[in-house]
């Protein structure tokens, strides 16, 4: 911030961690934020510089994420077996067997093409500087902090890379994680200037080159703060529920109040924009499950099988934390002309209910 007047862009280059592509679920092909950066890189309105480290993680954390979707999915497919009996082709997603190996190759290509349309900038990490490592690593500085993490050296090589990047080109770098300590690693070094998110970048860029309508739509945005929390709860009820603790159901939610900060814009089009939130949404979930503490047991057959007797329906409150875009309507000439068009819940698909205090089974 300076002077009052709000957000200043300090640098057009821009790197950023695993974990921030990780939170956006590696959608590179159907992220908002992700195609808008695509895009100002494409026209060189901004250049993103990665270390290799960088990249072989994002393709290994790729690798991962696949496997271990597809045994959460063949999980599941043993628990709905009865359904290939069906005639219809409605359960053709659940109980689809797709190859590992094809769905990896899928996307880590997509990730390539983003690579690609942006012209990134790939830093080898031979640049980075072994010794300087070695020595926060002993004395428990940068990323490695005072418990001397093992694990924090590939995030070391890919700091220290970017920085000698930034030491050849006289260039600053803005570096975007929601990592500790990886901001740990980015204090007392004024080339290297610490986001959180990719949307604080690109709320920069927007309020850069187009101040004026940018300070704008964050005050319609706040006058506004009934009809964007109201919009929030609606998607948000709409997601879907599971119970984390004991096996039943969420029968409804139904969202008590909506609390959000950090608006963010990342493109206005016309009298359009996309706007991101950090949203705290407090909600009631009506809960229906097994009775496990008054359960009986049947060992007739040789070994010992839980008789449910009861069920326990409950209502519980929750409150958990969101990302959340929403495209806007408005009118530069009448403040009152403003409309929500639509809502995305970031990252999120199952939000996860607690219905037992102490856990399962026991209270």
């Amino acid at each position: 911030m300076s002077n009052g007047e709000g957000p200043i862009l300090k640098t057009n280059y821009i790197t950023f961690d695993t974990s921030t592509i990780e939170k956006l679920n590696f959608t590179f092909a159907d992220s908002r934020v992700l195609k808008r950066l695509a895009y100002l890189a494409e026209n060189e309105r901004i250049f993103i510089v990665l270390s290799d480290v960088t990249q072989r993680e994002i393709e290994a954390r790729i690798k991962v994420g696949v496997r271990e979707a597809l045994t959460q999915l063949k999980q599941l497919r043993k628990k709905l077996k009865i359904l290939n009996n069906s005639a219809t082709s409605e359960f053709g997603a659940v109980l689809w067997k797709p190859q590992e190996e094809g769905l990896v190759g899928q996307l880590i290509k997509q990730f390539h093409d983003f690579i690609s349309r942006s012209k990134v900038e790939i830093v080898p990490a031979e640049k980075a500087d072994i010794t300087e490592i070695t020595a926060q690593y002993f004395a428990g500085t940068g990323p490695f902090g005072k418990a001397n993490k093992k694990a924090e050296f590939p995030d070391a090589i890919a700091i220290s890379a970017v920085r000698e990047w930034c030491n050849e080109h006289a260039q600053v770098i803005y570096v975007v994680s929601g990592d500790t300590d990886f901001q740990k690693a980015c204090e007392d070094d004024n080339r290297l200037l610490h986001l959180s998110v990719l949307d604080e970048f690109l709320n920069l860029m927007s309020a850069t080159d187009q101040k004026a309508r940018t300070q704008y739509i964050h005050s319609l945005v706040h006058q506004e703060n009934n009809a964007t929390a109201a919009a929030i709860a609606e998607k948000f009820e709409w997601l879907g529920f599971t119970l984390a603790d004991t096996w039943g159901d969420v029968v409804g939610v139904h969202v008590t109040s909506v609390r959000f900060s950090n608006p963010a814009v990342i493109e206005t089009v016309d009298e359009t924009a996309l706007v991101s939130f950090d949203a705290e949404v407090t909600f009631d979930a009506e809960v229906s499950y097994d009775d496990l503490d008054n359960a009986g047991y049947d060992s007739s057959e040789g070994e010992h099988t839980v008789v449910v007797l009861d069920t326990i329906e409950e209502t519980v409150e929750q409150t958990v934390s969101a990302h959340v875009q929403a495209s806007l309507r408005f009118s530069v000439a009448d403040p009152t002309d403003f409309e929500i068009i639509g809502v995305e819940i970031v990252g999120t698909t199952d939000i996860e209910v607690s219905a037992r205090e102490n856990g399962w089974p026991y209270k």
